[in-house]
């Protein structure tokens, strides 16, 4: 292993037919063994950096690069990601697109394989770099069988497996469930605190303990802030905040002016006052759209499963389920735990058994390029209004509002698979709600999404709710589900654990343990309070008050300035 900085020096990347580059001056240095976070909200060059340090781009992405990185030895980045592979690992935003062998065995060993080690070395390094990531119950699995998390745990650990030099994550928490976040979180922690030098992209900021040694702030491919994570995150939560970024819930709640120690009895007063002052979520329930008994769901396809007569493997059982209009149902459970496999299955696109009535369904993968179709975001919008008869004008109408409304519009002309992560997520919200669907099934709606849109993907599922709609949403964000969630349902193994209105439900920490999932922070202080709040009330209502924080800072400024 060897031994380096990571120097970066005035790095400008465009990319083919682009007007402008998506990064621009950027210049860093992280020290032999220490950390950098990555942070800036979608679209500001976070992943684009991470493809440019792991020579990707533009060795193997075509773009017009300008600028030095020294990565590993001084020349192997020049010579591009076969130079680097002997200093380097990397995890990708999106695992699918890394995990490419067929059993996660051979896909731990293909990484030391490509590096020559000794075979006698390859067994134990494969054990350690499967258990460091939590995935050492997946050895023997076929990969094909896992889910997206289980996916990213697998990627996680070949990237650890050679024991490199220099780490690149890209969101590797993204795809986790609470508890495995937290371990992933951690382990992260320990490389930087040890001697791999580790650049980390991530929004889930309370599951890296401890936080990287130094921050970095992109915005629109600039270097807006830079140093000490302590002192960024003190110095810069407010402009983070505005500008969407995610940060650690301590630095969340002192702009929405909580008391400075998070432990005390004054915040805990603090706390039991919050109350949303325009919540507007009571359900409105509606008619019965969709209704489950008894309903089982296996892998594959149905037409498959037609046609070659076997009987349906479960991955999923037992499910009784009803969906209202005007109500949102939120789906919690472990990675592997068959949330997705559900969805797929209430969806019609996976072989199932028992009894299942259904409107029309309206649906978000969890991979958002699995379901584009179209050359460009505005006619990807278009496309199934465009089927349902909408044409002219109208169709221009639908279209520019939907664009406009998940911020979009100026993106109107770029092909979706060129889009940014949270810029697909978005893409993939829009395509779903501009259906006039009766059921909204959104897989995981909100991963890789910075604040500010995480904030706009649920105000436009309760929207969708009021409207009339019946909406379904899994997600591994146990805070999401309470901010959006009438009724929440809890799998574990393939089976409901519990299902019950979402204060119930949350409040069951222990329940929630038991299911192998972590309530954060904030949702153990709810628990805990004696008052009466609902949870959506409590998290809407600290919402408010972190946008009433910024208002009042910004206030305060605007007078200081005319003084």
């Amino acid at each position: 292993m060897t031994s380096s900085d990571l120097v970066v020096e005035h790095l400008d990347v465009r990319f083919p037919g682009e007007p402008t580059s998506v990064l621009r001056d950027v210049s860093f240095r992280v020290r032999s063994g220490s950390s950098l976070l990555v942070v800036g909200p979608s679209g500001s060059g976070k992943s684009t950096l991470v493809a440019a340090l792991a020579g990707i781009v533009p060795h193997t992405v075509d773009a017009d690069l300008h600028g030095r990185v020294v990565i590993g030895v001084p020349g192997a980045w020049e010579r591009g990601p076969r130079a680097l592979a002997g200093h380097l690992g990397l995890v990708q935003q999106d695992p699918l697109a890394q995990v490419c062998l067929d059993s996660v065995d051979a896909e731990v060993e293909f990484a030391l394989e490509n590096r020559e080690w000794r075979v006698e070395e390859i067994g134990p390094a494969v054990a350690r770099a499967l258990d460091a990531a939590g995935a050492g119950g997946l050895a023997g699995r076929r990969t094909g069988t896992l889910s997206g998390g289980q996916c990213q745990r697998v990627a996680t650990a070949a990237a650890l497996a050679p024991s490199p030099a220099v780490l690149l994550l890209d969101e590797p928490t993204a795809l986790l469930d609470p508890e495995a976040a937290r371990a992933v979180g951690a382990l992260v922690g320990r490389l930087a605190a040890g001697e791999t030098t580790t650049v980390v992209v991530e929004h889930r900021l309370d599951d890296l303990d401890p936080l990287p040694d130094s921050t970095l702030v992109l915005v629109d491919g600039e270097v807006v802030a830079h140093g000490p994570t302590a002192d960024v995150m003190r110095d810069q939560a407010r402009a983070l905040v505005r500008r969407g970024c995610w940060v650690p819930t301590s630095a969340l709640l002192a702009v929405a002016g909580a008391p400075p120690d998070w432990e005390s009895t004054e915040t805990d007063a603090w706390l039991g006052e919050v109350r949303a002052q325009q919540c507007g979520f009571t359900p409105a329930r509606g008619e019965r759209v969709l209704h489950a008994r008894g309903l089982a769901v296996g892998h594959g396809s149905p037409s498959g499963r037609r046609r070659r007569r076997e009987p349906l493997v479960e991955a999923v059982g037992a499910v009784d389920l009803d969906l209202h209009r005007g109500e949102v149902v939120a789906v919690l459970g472990t990675n592997g735990s068959g949330k997705s496999t559900l969805v797929r299955g209430l969806a019609g696109l996976a072989p199932t058994r028992g009894r299942i009535d259904r409107g029309r369904v309206s649906l978000v993968v969890q991979h958002p390029e699995h379901q584009f179709v179209a050359r460009t975001v505005a006619e990807e919008v278009a496309w199934t209004p465009r089927l349902a008869g909408l044409d002219g004008d109208d169709l221009r109408r639908v279209v520019d509002d939907a664009l406009a409304r998940f911020d979009l519009t100026s993106l109107a002309d770029r092909s979706p698979f060129g889009l940014s992560g949270g810029e697909k997520r978005r893409l993939s919200l829009a395509t779903a709600l501009v259906h006039p669907g009766d059921v909204v099934l959104a897989d995981e709606p909100t991963y890789g999404l910075d604040r500010a849109a995480t904030v706009a993907t649920q105000a436009a599922l309760r929207e969708a709710a009021r409207d009339g709609r019946a909406v379904l949403v899994v997600t591994h964000d146990v805070e999401l589900a309470g901010r959006l969630a009438d009724r929440i349902l809890v799998l574990v193994d393939g089976r409901p654990a519990t299902a019950g209105p979402a204060d119930q439900v949350l409040r069951d920490t222990e329940g929630l343990r038991a299911a192998g999932l972590r309530p954060t922070r904030l949702l153990e202080r709810w628990s805990a309070l004696a008052s009466p709040t609902t949870v959506q009330d409590f998290l809407v209502g600290i919402d408010e008050r972190v946008l009433a924080g910024l208002e009042v800072h910004d206030v305060a400024a605007t007078d200081g300035g005319r003084r």
